[in-house]
């Protein structure tokens, strides 16, 4: 019975249209980085001719990274056979590297557009009053899709997937490894910038990537 259910083989079709959302994805981070430098405050850094958003571009580039990973991933699934199945482990893999590359578009996007109004000048009081509730519907509304990214989408890819509960479990491992690892360098980043809420840095150093709109 092991052996049946670690070899189901995936449509291509599925790979595909995972592919395709990374493209996107791709295409998104890039004009996301490219934006960057039109932002105010950031670190000034010598040789560069703007100032450097660590913390926006950390994010930024990890999603990069995530998402070429997560390509080659699913290319590397697809048999070379007349069928061109996909090895349904590597699909699994695909698909949480996947979602953390983009859940780190959704950081990088959001967090970038709260400080962004966060400095905004408002001559008067209703207006200040109408940007507070701007503020709050788009913390929620990226608070809302981050989770459904971030927790979600994995949970559904580990519960329709038919690997064994040890398979499973390494696949969870792994996916929560490199979340403190985003931690860790979100929290450096953060640190260079002066954002970190912890005065010891140790609660963003272990939480952030686990919750990051808190720390928008």
């Amino acid at each position: 019975m092991k052996g049946t259910i670690e070899n189901t083989r995936v449509a291509i079709n599925t790979m595909r249209a995972r592919l395709t959302i990374l493209g996107f994805n791709l295409a998104i981070i890039t004009f996301q980085i490219s934006n960057t430098r039109g932002l105010g405050g950031g670190t000034r850094l010598e040789g560069f001719e703007t100032t450097v958003h660590l913390s926006t571009g950390i994010v930024l580039l990890i999603g990069l990274a995530l998402t070429i990973a997560s390509m080659m991933v699913f290319i590397a699934s697809s048999a070379f056979d007349r069928e061109g199945t996909c090895d349904s482990r590597l699909l699994l893999a695909g698909d949480l590297l996947m979602y953390l590359a983009l859940a780190q578009t959704v950081s990088g996007f959001f967090s970038s557009y709260e400080r962004v109004m966060e400095v905004l000048l408002i001559p008067t009081e209703a207006e200040e009053v109408a940007l507070s509730t701007i503020q709050m519907g788009i913390a929620i509304l990226g608070s809302t899709v981050w989770a459904l990214v971030i927790y979600a989408g994995p949970i559904v890819s580990l519960a329709r997937s038919s690997h064994t509960r040890i398979t499973k479990l390494l696949h969870i491992t792994g996916y929560f490894g490199i979340l403190i690892c985003i931690s860790h360098l979100w929290w450096a980043a953060q640190r260079i910038e002066g954002r970190t809420i912890a005065s010891d840095g140790s609660q963003s150093a272990w939480f952030n990537a686990f919750a990051a709109p808190l720390y928008w």
